[in-house]
Protein backbone atom coordinates (compact mmCIF):
# COMPACT_ATOMS: atom_id res chain seq x y z
CA UNK A 1 0.00 0.00 0.00
CA UNK A 2 3.02 2.16 0.31
CA UNK A 3 3.44 1.99 -3.16
CA UNK A 4 -0.01 2.95 -4.42
CA UNK A 5 0.25 5.74 -1.98
CA UNK A 6 3.60 7.16 -3.03
CA UNK A 7 3.03 6.66 -6.82
CA UNK A 8 -0.67 8.57 -6.10
CA UNK A 9 1.54 11.51 -4.37
CA UNK A 10 3.86 11.57 -7.39
CA UNK A 11 1.33 11.59 -10.44
CA UNK A 12 -1.16 14.06 -8.13
CA UNK A 13 2.00 16.25 -7.88
CA UNK A 14 2.76 16.58 -11.47
CA UNK A 15 -0.65 16.08 -12.91
CA UNK A 16 -1.46 19.65 -10.45
CA UNK A 17 1.16 21.54 -11.62
CA UNK A 18 0.10 21.12 -15.32
CA UNK A 19 -3.26 21.22 -14.46
CA UNK A 20 -2.08 25.28 -12.75
CA UNK A 21 0.12 26.29 -15.73
CA UNK A 22 -3.62 25.43 -18.08
CA UNK A 23 -5.58 27.07 -15.65
CA UNK A 24 -3.85 30.32 -16.31
CA UNK A 25 -1.94 29.61 -19.60
CA UNK A 26 -1.05 33.52 -20.38
CA UNK A 27 0.35 33.92 -16.90
CA UNK A 28 2.28 30.22 -17.09
CA UNK A 29 3.88 31.20 -20.74
CA UNK A 30 4.86 34.61 -19.59
CA UNK A 31 6.70 33.32 -16.85
CA UNK A 32 8.85 31.90 -18.71
CA UNK A 33 10.56 34.64 -20.04
CA UNK A 34 12.31 34.49 -16.56
CA UNK A 35 14.33 31.81 -18.33
CA UNK A 36 15.35 34.12 -21.55
CA UNK A 37 12.82 32.43 -23.36
CA UNK A 38 11.52 34.82 -26.36
CA UNK A 39 7.97 35.82 -26.72
CA UNK A 40 5.75 33.91 -29.71
CA UNK A 41 6.70 30.21 -30.68
CA UNK A 42 9.21 29.46 -28.60
CA UNK A 43 7.86 30.55 -25.45
CA UNK A 44 4.27 28.63 -26.51
CA UNK A 45 6.32 25.33 -28.09
CA UNK A 46 7.98 25.12 -24.49
CA UNK A 47 5.31 25.70 -22.18
CA UNK A 48 3.42 22.61 -24.56
CA UNK A 49 6.01 20.18 -23.88
CA UNK A 50 6.43 21.18 -20.21
CA UNK A 51 2.95 20.44 -19.78
CA UNK A 52 2.32 17.57 -22.08
CA UNK A 53 5.47 16.11 -20.38
CA UNK A 54 4.17 16.83 -16.84
CA UNK A 55 0.94 15.25 -17.72
CA UNK A 56 2.30 12.27 -19.48
CA UNK A 57 4.76 11.40 -16.60
CA UNK A 58 2.41 11.86 -14.05
CA UNK A 59 0.26 9.21 -15.68
CA UNK A 60 3.17 6.74 -16.16
CA UNK A 61 4.02 7.11 -12.72
CA UNK A 62 0.13 6.55 -11.41
CA UNK A 63 0.58 3.27 -13.44
CA UNK A 64 3.30 2.15 -11.87
CA UNK A 65 6.14 2.96 -14.45
CA UNK A 66 9.53 2.87 -13.32
CA UNK A 67 11.17 4.56 -16.21
CA UNK A 68 8.60 7.24 -15.52
CA UNK A 69 9.33 7.63 -12.17
CA UNK A 70 13.31 7.89 -13.40
CA UNK A 71 12.13 10.32 -15.73
CA UNK A 72 10.42 12.82 -13.81
CA UNK A 73 13.58 12.78 -11.16
CA UNK A 74 15.63 13.73 -13.89
CA UNK A 75 13.00 16.80 -15.12
CA UNK A 76 12.64 18.11 -11.57
CA UNK A 77 16.76 18.28 -11.39
CA UNK A 78 16.37 19.80 -14.84
CA UNK A 79 14.13 22.46 -12.87
CA UNK A 80 16.40 22.74 -9.91
CA UNK A 81 19.76 23.54 -12.28
CA UNK A 82 17.20 26.01 -14.83
CA UNK A 83 16.29 27.49 -11.21
CA UNK A 84 19.90 27.92 -9.83
CA UNK A 85 21.05 29.07 -13.11
CA UNK A 86 18.50 32.09 -13.11
CA UNK A 87 19.46 32.96 -9.06
CA UNK A 88 23.11 33.06 -9.96
CA UNK A 89 22.12 35.74 -12.73
CA UNK A 90 20.02 37.73 -10.42
CA UNK A 91 16.49 36.30 -11.26
CA UNK A 92 15.15 35.69 -7.76
CA UNK A 93 12.12 36.74 -7.14
CA UNK A 94 10.85 36.72 -10.79
CA UNK A 95 7.90 34.12 -11.43
CA UNK A 96 8.91 30.31 -12.65
CA UNK A 97 5.71 29.41 -13.84
CA UNK A 98 6.92 25.99 -11.76
CA UNK A 99 2.78 25.89 -9.98
CA UNK A 100 0.69 28.88 -9.76
CA UNK A 101 1.65 32.00 -10.86
CA UNK A 102 2.58 33.15 -7.39
CA UNK A 103 5.61 30.75 -7.62
CA UNK A 104 8.57 32.60 -7.85
CA UNK A 105 12.38 31.57 -8.52
CA UNK A 106 14.14 31.11 -5.13
CA UNK A 107 15.92 28.63 -3.01
CA UNK A 108 13.18 27.19 -1.78
CA UNK A 109 11.89 26.12 -5.19
CA UNK A 110 15.33 24.82 -5.72
CA UNK A 111 14.73 22.35 -2.70
CA UNK A 112 11.47 21.76 -3.26
CA UNK A 113 12.49 20.47 -6.93
CA UNK A 114 15.14 18.29 -5.22
CA UNK A 115 13.40 16.78 -3.23
CA UNK A 116 10.35 16.03 -5.94
CA UNK A 117 13.39 14.38 -7.51
CA UNK A 118 14.44 12.58 -5.17
CA UNK A 119 10.84 11.18 -4.28
CA UNK A 120 10.40 10.40 -8.07
CA UNK A 121 13.75 8.39 -7.60
CA UNK A 122 13.37 6.30 -5.08
CA UNK A 123 9.22 5.14 -6.32
CA UNK A 124 10.87 2.67 -7.79
CA UNK A 125 12.00 0.97 -4.74
CA UNK A 126 8.67 0.87 -3.33
CA UNK A 127 7.01 -1.22 -5.91
CA UNK A 128 5.54 -4.61 -5.02
CA UNK A 129 6.27 -7.11 -7.75
CA UNK A 130 2.44 -8.02 -8.67
CA UNK A 131 -0.20 -5.53 -7.96
CA UNK A 132 -3.48 -6.81 -7.04
CA UNK A 133 -7.01 -6.02 -7.79
CA UNK A 134 -7.53 -3.67 -5.06
CA UNK A 135 -3.93 -2.13 -5.82
CA UNK A 136 -4.87 -1.55 -9.44
CA UNK A 137 -8.07 0.05 -7.92
CA UNK A 138 -6.30 2.49 -5.94
CA UNK A 139 -4.15 3.56 -8.79
CA UNK A 140 -6.90 4.23 -10.93
CA UNK A 141 -8.93 6.30 -8.03
CA UNK A 142 -5.33 7.99 -7.45
CA UNK A 143 -5.64 9.12 -11.30
CA UNK A 144 -9.68 9.52 -11.11
CA UNK A 145 -8.76 12.13 -7.87
CA UNK A 146 -6.13 13.81 -9.78
CA UNK A 147 -7.98 14.44 -13.10
CA UNK A 148 -11.20 15.74 -10.84
CA UNK A 149 -8.73 18.00 -9.37
CA UNK A 150 -7.09 19.19 -12.70
CA UNK A 151 -10.94 19.70 -14.18
CA UNK A 152 -12.28 21.40 -10.90
CA UNK A 153 -9.22 24.11 -11.35
CA UNK A 154 -9.58 24.56 -15.23
CA UNK A 155 -13.47 24.75 -14.16
CA UNK A 156 -12.57 27.83 -11.66
CA UNK A 157 -10.20 29.43 -14.09
CA UNK A 158 -12.73 29.65 -17.00
CA UNK A 159 -15.61 30.08 -14.64
CA UNK A 160 -13.09 33.67 -13.34
CA UNK A 161 -12.41 34.08 -17.14
CA UNK A 162 -15.96 34.51 -17.85
CA UNK A 163 -16.36 37.01 -14.63
CA UNK A 164 -13.85 39.03 -15.91
CA UNK A 165 -15.36 39.19 -18.94
CA UNK A 166 -18.85 40.29 -17.91
CA UNK A 167 -17.36 43.03 -16.15
CA UNK A 168 -15.47 44.24 -18.52
CA UNK A 169 -18.29 44.40 -21.45
CA UNK A 170 -21.34 46.76 -19.71
CA UNK A 171 -24.71 45.27 -20.39
CA UNK A 172 -27.18 47.08 -22.72
CA UNK A 173 -30.72 46.91 -23.36
CA UNK A 174 -32.58 47.32 -26.91
CA UNK A 175 -32.16 50.54 -28.27
CA UNK A 176 -29.15 51.66 -26.06
CA UNK A 177 -26.48 51.32 -28.61
CA UNK A 178 -25.27 53.95 -30.59
CA UNK A 179 -26.70 54.37 -33.91
CA UNK A 180 -29.82 52.17 -33.45
CA UNK A 181 -33.01 52.54 -33.89
CA UNK A 182 -34.21 55.96 -34.83
CA UNK A 183 -33.39 59.57 -33.41
CA UNK A 184 -34.72 60.62 -30.64
CA UNK A 185 -37.81 62.82 -30.82
CA UNK A 186 -37.80 62.32 -34.46
CA UNK A 187 -41.07 61.57 -36.80
CA UNK A 188 -41.40 58.16 -38.57
CA UNK A 189 -43.57 57.41 -40.98
CA UNK A 190 -45.01 54.42 -41.70
CA UNK A 191 -46.65 53.17 -44.78
CA UNK A 192 -50.31 52.65 -44.53
CA UNK A 193 -50.99 53.67 -41.16
CA UNK A 194 -52.11 57.55 -40.18
CA UNK A 195 -51.83 59.01 -36.74
CA UNK A 196 -55.32 60.09 -35.43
Amino acid sequence: MNFVLANGVGAAVLVLAAAAKLARPRDSRDALASYGLAAGAPRSVAWTVLVGAEFALGIGIAAGSAAASYAAAGLMLTFAAALVGQILRGRAGLPCGCFTARSRIGWTAVVRNVALAGLFAALPSFAEPDLAATGWLAVGLAVALAAVAALAVAVLALAREVGGLRLAVAPQSALELAHEGPEIGSRVELDGWLPP
